[in-house]
């Protein structure tokens, strides 16, 4: 998904689930092997003997690009056993969303906090509720109510850019706070403890926000 943002790339890292793109390429090289190594007579096994022997686009020759595109030699295609071309194909498109994931995070600023983990399910999907869940996953992609994550270019109270990172060294949000105690290590965790440890700071900041909001009204 070339113009897919942050919340489809934060989510599909922190789950480990490959984007839609990458399942339907697995299914395609799949379905190309079991073809191959069936009957000569099967009609799609003909269509693609005829397809290979015509240049230009075709469904056959979009799969094998596929393939290529995925380090994959197509050659191999009808020397090796079923068990190890699909090994072969999972793990290469495996690298290719990784490498892809890898790639996103460091150019995209709300996959800050992740980009330094790695592509997979995270150990918090494990310990916590669905609503636990879908919090810490708003946390670490930057999905609260923050500076710019939602179009707003809020300020915080010293009128410094407000940020995640700036407002836990902010000593006036410091003091409001009776203290910080939470770190950006723990926005940046995959622990749920200290995953909870960053919700309950950021919810207790955006109550004050929203309280001297209202005064001011």
């Amino acid at each position: 998904c070339e113009n897919c943002g942050t919340p489809y790339w934060g989510i599909l890292g922190e789950t480990g689930i490959w984007p839609l793109r990458a399942v339907v390429e697995y299914h395609r090289l799949m379905f190309i092997k079991n073809v191959i190594n069936s009957d000569d007579e099967r009609l799609a096994k003909k269509i693609i003997n005829g397809q290979k022997q015509i240049s230009g686009e075709n469904w056959t020759n979009e799969t094998e690009l596929i393939g290529i595109n995925h380090v994959i030699n197509m050659n191999k295609i009808t020397e090796m056993k079923k068990y190890e071309w699909k090994k072969k194909v999972k793990e290469n498109i495996q690298k290719t969303v990784e490498k892809e994931w890898n790639d996103r995070s460091r150019k995209m600023k709300k996959m800050r906090h992740v980009r330094e983990g790695k592509f997979g399910k995270k150990e918090y999907f494990i310990e916590s509720t669905t609503e636990e869940v879908t919090e810490y996953l708003k946390i670490r992609l930057e999905m609260k109510d923050i500076g710019n994550n939602q179009g707003k270019a809020r300020k915080c109270k010293c009128e410094e850019e407000e940020s995640i990172e700036h407002l836990l060294k902010c000593a006036k949000i410091n003091q409001d706070e009776g203290g910080n105690n939470a770190t950006i290590e723990d926005f940046k965790s995959e622990k749920r403890s200290r995953l909870e440890q960053a919700r309950r700071w950021i919810k207790r900041y955006l109550e004050i926000r929203e309280n001297e909001s209202r005064e001011e009204k």
